[in-house]
């Protein structure tokens, strides 16, 4: 992989510059509209340096101050809409109306008591009608709980659902409106259009969790999690299971999609080099399959970030580029933050993020830290070493002792060579994630450093076997079987890594949410890290 880090990469400041006037355009969403003056004063400022004459850093200025002032402008008008809704909602609270929208996807059952759980219908493209009129809302999320058991409607169809409007409620700092209902009060108003996606899409799920299951289906809990790593649904994961992930700093795993997604196309990948295509050419069918991959798991804010990554990525050579991560991952932040603004608040959107950055800035580092800490031959010694076997091995009847101390060390060193990269793995995920699991979950978790060089390989292999699981179910649902036991079998040891590291005195600690100034402070040394340990040259270490 070709990550370049001492060429410019423009894009990588074009995308913190976005997110920075974005995070201050939501921030300022809730006050008047003097910010909203200000900005455009500052762009039309901007434009006027543009115009007054030719030079490079006139027009860097010119364009970071245009980028920062877009962004704000695209933050505090969605703010200001998502606000205005909230007012419109309690202003109008305990008023009969009829909730009219597209069931967004399959209706699932949260955690509950036995007997009192109801099936809960997610929609999206509401429109309420009132006494009034219409009131579209459109950044509100949703949900109908229905108080029977008779009413099940289909992704993709259009229902009405006479209620009366409750207040918003709050769940990880994402207000949304709660509607109950019966199913006499609920009307079907049109079928799923030919154009929706999302009925192929939860049809396709369905299929796939049936595929997931096989030969896995008396495990308590554990089909659950691979259904939730692999197609998302995190809404079959029992809260146990949630305290546990989240105690042991591992929940990331499950913020993921973005690292299944990134998996499949690593395993799409694979495939394709065995039916020998060009890699140039591999965009062509990797892109198509992972986007209806990505729909399939309900397109969630890091599912979308490793697709749209792994299409910036894959798509370069198409171009006549060459694919560079970093440049990729900014390509895929400023297209998610154009399209919704909103995402930069969500905890998905930020872990995904944030942790696949530091896995991009810091892994290749400390893998070649840890390399040498564990004396690790280069892949030039390794490879010399290889040709050294093949050559004893043909003479085997002469130098049988010696090919066989040969392959050992060749083994060795590809050992711990895998071990120095998932070391490095899970320590670039700890530092990363740190600031926002103490912000979201207000914990530090110390232990997670040592629970993630665990979870984080144990996940890669789950993700792993349940893509073949899913492929060879086609035509061999017993090879399928054996791909589910062996995700089972790591789900197994995932989540006792997880259980064990939260009964580790000091592991997890209650800390109050970091201030913005710390969570700054935080990051800007870990780019500071992450440019010096690049920059700097290889210690060498005696053998």
């Amino acid at each position: 992989m070709h990550t370049h880090p001492a060429t410019r990469q423009p894009i990588i400041g074009i995308t913190c510059l976005l997110i920075i006037g974005t995070g201050a355009g939501l921030k300022s969403g809730g006050s008047n509209t003097l910010p909203l003056v200000l900005a455009f004063a500052i762009a039309l400022i901007a434009c006027a340096a543009y115009g007054l004459g030719r030079s490079g850093l006139r027009d860097g200025i010119a364009v970071a101050t245009a980028v920062c002032c877009a962004g704000f402008l695209s933050g505090f008008l969605s703010e200001r809409t998502r606000l205005g809704e909230h007012a419109w909602l309690v202003a109008h609270a305990t008023e009969p109306v009829q909730v009219r929208g597209v069931v967004d996807s399959d209706a699932f059952t949260p955690y509950r008591s036995p007997g009192a759980t109801r099936p809960v219908i997610p929609l999206h493209r509401v429109m309420i009608e009132h006494a009034d009129g219409i009131r579209p809302l459109t950044h509100t999320p949703v949900r109908i709980t229905c108080y029977g058991n008779d009413l099940l409607p289909k992704v993709g169809e259009t229902w009405s659902f006479r209620t009366r409007l409750p207040k918003l409620r709050t769940r990880a700092r994402t207000p949304y409106l709660a509607v109950n209902t019966r199913p006499s009060d609920a009307v079907l108003r049109a079928p799923p259009a030919f154009w929706n996606w999302r009925p192929l899409a939860d049809q396709a799920r369905a299929s796939a969790v049936r595929r997931l299951s096989l030969g896995i289906e008396s495990w308590p809990t554990v089909p659950a999690l691979i259904h939730a790593m692999l197609l998302g649904l995190r809404s079959v994961i029992p809260p146990e299971m949630n305290a546990i992930f989240r105690n042991s700093g591992t929940m990331h795993v499950f913020a993921i999609s973005g690292q299944g997604i990134g998996l499949v196309a690593v395993v799409i990948a694979v495939g394709l080099s065995f039916l020998a295509i060009p890699r140039t050419r591999w965009g062509l069918t990797l892109i198509p399959l992972l986007f209806a991959y990505t729909l399939m798991t309900g397109a969630s804010p890091s599912a979308m970030r490793a697709c749209l990554m792994a299409a910036f990525y894959f798509a370069a050579p198409l171009v006549r580029r060459k694919p560079n991560l970093c440049a990729a991952l900014a390509a895929a932040a400023i297209i998610q933050i154009v399209w919704d603004p909103q995402d930069l608040l969500n905890i998905g959107f930020l872990l995904s993020y944030t942790v696949m950055a530091g896995l991009v800035l810091l892994c290749p580092p400390l893998s070649r830290i840890f390399r040498k800490l564990l004396r690790v031959e280069s892949a030039a010694t390794q490879a010399a070493l290889l040709r050294l076997s093949e050559r004893l091995t043909v003479k085997r009847q002469r130098f049988a002792r010696q090919a066989w101390a040969v392959r050992l060390a060749m083994w060795r060193h590809m050992m711990l060579g895998f071990f120095a990269d998932i070391l490095a793995l899970g320590v670039a995920a700890w530092i990363a994630s740190v600031p926002l699991t103490a912000l979201y979950f207000g914990r530090f978790i110390p232990g997670g450093l040592l629970a993630n060089l665990i979870v984080v390989p144990a996940a890669g292999l789950i993700v792993i076997a349940g893509t073949l699981a899913i492929v060879t179910s086609f035509f061999f649902p017993a090879a399928a079987g054996i791909f589910n036991c062996a995700a089972a079998l790591c789900t197994a040891v995932m989540v006792e890594a997880s259980r064990l590291t939260t009964l580790i005195p000091g592991a997890s600690v209650a800390v109050p949410p970091p201030s913005l100034t710390v969570i700054v402070v935080w990051y800007a040394a870990m780019l500071v890290a992450a440019w010096m340990l690049r920059t700097s040259r290889p210690v060498e270490y005696p053998y």
